[in-house]
């Protein structure tokens, strides 16, 4: 992820290689700028309502090991309206890892 400048924004794509939208100041936000989760320092990826939607993978995905749990996390405050990055294009769809799922799925 870039971090060097404060609106630095990375986009995140669906595992099938649609865009999903973008991250943005660790928060998570959908292709329509709603604020959808947060994504912590060591990658792992929460939901807006605080449960685990999975990992980070390669700075543009989230995958959620099917066999993982993890506890719910405290909500956090929705970030102040962030503009738009402009969209990119979708990406191939990447090769399906065994075990794992798209995490991306629990925001739709």
């Amino acid at each position: 992820m870039n971090t060097t400048t404060a609106n630095a924004t990375q986009p995140i794509y669906r595992w099938n290689g649609k865009y999903y939208g973008f991250m943005s100041n660790g928060y998570l936000l959908d292709a329509n700028g709603t604020y959808r989760g947060w994504i912590d320092g060591n990658g792992t990826v929460w939901q807006a309502n605080g449960k685990f939607l999975g990992d980070l993978v390669g700075g543009e995905y989230v995958l959620l090991q099917q066999s993982m749990k993890r506890a719910s996390q405290p909500k956090r405050l929705s970030p102040s309206p962030i503009a738009l990055p402009p969209r990119p294009d979708d990406k191939p769809a990447r090769s399906p890892r065994p075990g794992y799922v798209d995490g991306l799925d629990a925001c739709e």
